[in-house]
């Protein structure tokens, strides 16, 4: 019997996501700090700033926030409803590999691809945990593939929704979600020796507008509430000074997530081992090419932020 990988993908994702979601306690400090901080919103009837025991929360914006507060109100105050939002963009996420790789490869090779991903430990990690990563990590993989979409087939609607996805990411993490495609698609089209393209890509006005009415309207709502101490909270303190500190006071090495990512990688860590070992191979392919880029970068940028980085195992971004 033919195996339908449709089904058989819907039901992996429904076991390994949404099954476990209110099997523990919230068990990580984000997890507490991201669902009591929702539980106050809900309380205070304030969504557009956020508070955890009282205190201003600046350390995301506000999507994530929005999301576990509609979940809690029709499901009610639990670890499922809090974390139903991450898993609901983790399966977006698989989506996001099985859409894109099937536009350039099989159903079998969309599929293997896809179930990878839902099966590796940190990601099956992330996707049931109650805070932002999901959610952003599904807006950079619909972005990264449409920017790629649109260097392929220059159809103008994957670069809109490149914008789309941006502004939505932007709303979930802030301006992390517009470095990473923005650097990698520099370095890529700097590459290929096409930065003409580049600029043509990131100043288009409509493009442009579609970010900006997505994610300007809570930023400008949050400033006229919160003043400065949004922009030294949110903008200088945990978007700036991350980068150079650690928020939390953990020290780590530079190659801190070199075990992580091997870890993380499991039960298919030994096929890293192919990508390093073709990777001339990788370099002569466009797409590939690409893809390794986004990966390298994310992976150096996060490992040289400062040894003092904050190390959350499934925080890390990929």
């Amino acid at each position: 019997m033919k195996l339908d990988y449709k089904i058989t993908l819907f039901v992996v994702v429904l076991i390994s996501f949404f099954m476990p979601l209110g099997l523990v306690p919230l068990f990580n400090l984000d997890e507490g700090a991201f669902s009591e901080a929702t539980r106050e919103m809900l309380v205070n009837h304030d969504f557009i700033t956020t508070y955890l025991n009282g205190a201003l929360r600046f350390d995301k914006p506000i999507l994530i926030y929005w999301f576990q507060a509609l979940s809690v109100s029709v499901f009610g105050l639990n670890e499922f409803a809090l974390r139903l939002p991450s898993a609901i963009a983790g399966a977006l996420w698989v989506y996001s590999i099985w859409w894109f790789s099937r536009k350039y490869f099989d159903e079998k090779t969309s599929f293997l691809a896809s179930i990878f991903m839902v099966t590796a430990l940190q990601i099956g990690i992330i996707a049931k945990a109650a805070i932002a990563d999901s959610l952003l990590n599904m807006t950079i993989a619909f972005a990264m593939f449409n920017i790629w979409l649109y260097l392929d087939k220059k159809d103008k609607k994957y670069l809109y929704l490149t914008f789309a996805f941006i502004g939505i990411g932007t709303l979930t993490k802030g301006p992390v979600a517009i470095m990473i495609p923005l650097v990698v698609t520099f370095i890529y089209l700097a590459i290929k020796r096409d930065l003409k393209l580049f600029f043509k890509m990131i100043f288009d006005i409509k493009g442009i507008a579609i970010f900006l009415i997505i994610a300007m309207p809570w930023y400008i709502l949050e400033y006229q509430a919160q003043g400065m101490k949004f922009i030294d909270g949110f903008l200088l303190k945990h978007n700036i000074q991350r980068f150079d500190s650690s928020l939390e006071h953990h020290k780590g090495s530079m190659f801190y997530y070199i075990p992580v990512l091997i870890l993380g990688f499991l039960p298919f860590t030994l096929f890293l081992g192919n990508v390093f070992k073709n990777i001339k191979e990788i370099f002569k392919n466009d797409m590939f090419l690409f893809l390794f880029i986004w990966f390298a970068f994310v992976f150096l940028f996060f490992s040289l932020s400062g040894i003092y980085t904050t190390f959350y195992f499934y925080g890390l971004l990929f």
